[in-house]
């Protein structure tokens, strides 16, 4: 019943080619557990908004952390602006933290929605390095032979990165999938010393000048990288290319919001922060407006953190949840400032 209700609810409010989102529902969506959907009624009871979560491994400090990744929030055009929405993504966080999650992360369907999303604890936590290549380059300065793509490649790139959603091997098929309704689409492995490099592209086929999307880069080193470029560039020949690379943690010019992050769960991810820096020693005092039982004092010290009601010395950092997300997904200088090991993570590939 969930599912029906749900389907008819994102019919209504997104404009996604029929073709692609029977596949969406019959394939992802009814893999889904019940309680993985969230619906909400109008005042007649007729169900009006939903939310969809699925869960994701989240690599953090050397830690894959439970998260809950949150898409499809959706109202049927009659019900806007009676909050329906909200409560769909009230009624996911709850389950989030039921659940024993450490993050929630989602994609807001436009850029006037991260606003809104604000207003739940979440913050910007999610960048993109995009970079811009004329059709004149030919990355002939890149190494590495062509294999074929594998999952075994694709994860262990993800999981060596170090900060980053972590896909199973049934999310890569389905992103293998996704890029075959679009007209235009290339995946792209290369071998060659020191590792390898994986890419994900797609572009308008009826379009001879159309801009070829890489929608994610990933290479152990530069010199891989731009082998996988020049794959891609053999195949699609003279077109230009925007790629889309997971972020470095110092100044970047062209740094792109992707995504937003809310901590659910900080004890875990403080214990995580201070089990990878035992030297480490904080005392930060946690607002969070949604979540009474994650407000407190977390102490940090000798690899452990502990949370308390009441403070014991000396708060080093006194800050709202979203606040805190903000400090520990930032670059390492500003991580410098607060005394604390920051990471900008990455998050690409995602169903959104």
């Amino acid at each position: 019943m969930k599912k029906a209700q749900f389907e008819e609810i994102y019919a209504s409010a997104f404009s996604d080619p029929t073709r692609w989102r029977r596949w969406f529902v019959d394939e992802v969506v009814t893999d889904t557990a019940d309680d993985d959907i969230f619906i909400v009624p109008d005042s007649a009871g007729r169900p009006s908004a939903s939310a969809l979560m699925k869960t994701y491994g989240f690599m953090y400090r050397g830690v894959c952390l439970p998260s809950g990744y949150i898409s499809c929030v959706a109202t049927k055009p009659e019900a806007r602006t009676r909050g329906l929405a909200s409560i769909a993504v009230q009624e996911a966080l709850s389950e989030a933290v039921r659940r024993g999650y450490a993050f929630c992360e989602l994609i807001p369907a436009n850029r006037s929605l991260y606003s809104f999303y604000c207003r739940f604890g979440f913050a910007d936590g999610f960048y993109a390095d995009e970079e811009r290549y004329t059709s004149l380059h030919e990355f002939s300065d890149g190494i590495g032979e062509a294999i074929e793509p594998t999952y075994a490649v694709f994860h262990g790139l993800e999981e060596r990165l170090g900060c980053s959603i972590i896909h199973s091997e049934t999310d890569y098929r389905r992103i293998i999938k996704d890029l075959s309704f679009e007209s235009g689409h290339s995946v792209a492995f290369v071998r060659g010393e020191g590792g390898y490099a994986c890419l994900f592209a797609s572009w308008d086929a009826g379009r001879d000048d159309a801009t070829v999307t890489v929608r994610s880069l990933l290479a152990d080193s530069e010199p891989l990288a731009m082998g996988a470029l020049g794959v891609l560039r053999a195949e699609v020949g003279e077109r230009p290319f925007t790629v889309l690379r997971p972020p470095l943690s110092g100044e970047k010019a062209h740094l792109r919001v992707k995504g937003m992050a809310r901590m659910v769960d900080p004890l875990q991810v403080l214990s995580a922060m201070a089990a990878s820096k035992p030297t480490l020693r904080t005392t930060i005092r946690l607002s969070d407006h949604l979540f009474e039982e994650n407000s407190g004092y977390y102490i940090i010290s000798d690899g452990k953190c502990r949370r308390s009601e009441t403070a014991e010395g000396y708060v080093d950092l006194d800050v709202p949840v979203d606040v805190l997300t903000s400090i520990l997904f930032s670059s390492e200088k500003t991580g410098e400032i607060f005394g604390l090991p920051t990471r900008r993570p990455y998050m690409a590939m995602m169903l959104d």
